[in-house]
């Protein structure tokens, strides 16, 4: 079995709330985590999955990251692939 990272916890609890939610904070993964990770670890990790193309930081200083727009257009896209698949199987 694979031993996950502090950060790939915070990569796991960052896609699930940018899935669930239209936005979100640093506080808000590191809370949803559950185990002691800095806020540095966070917003580092954070960071690079904006760089990556997984999220955005609101370009004000509120601290809100969302999903991507190119990522949610993906995922949409997906999800209509497998509706198509589905009803036609």
């Amino acid at each position: 079995m694979a031993r996950h990272t502090k950060r790939d916890l915070v990569w796991d609890a960052a896609l699930g709330l940018s899935r669930d939610r239209t936005v979100f904070t640093l506080q808000e993964v590191m809370a949803s985590i559950g185990t002691d990770i800095s806020r540095q670890t966070t917003h580092d990790v954070l960071s690079t999955m904006a760089e990556m193309g997984y999220l955005e930081k609101d370009d004000q200083p509120t601290g809100v990251w969302r999903e991507a727009p190119e990522r949610r257009r993906q995922r949409r896209k997906t999800t209509q692939e497998r509706i198509v698949r589905a009803t036609v199987m």
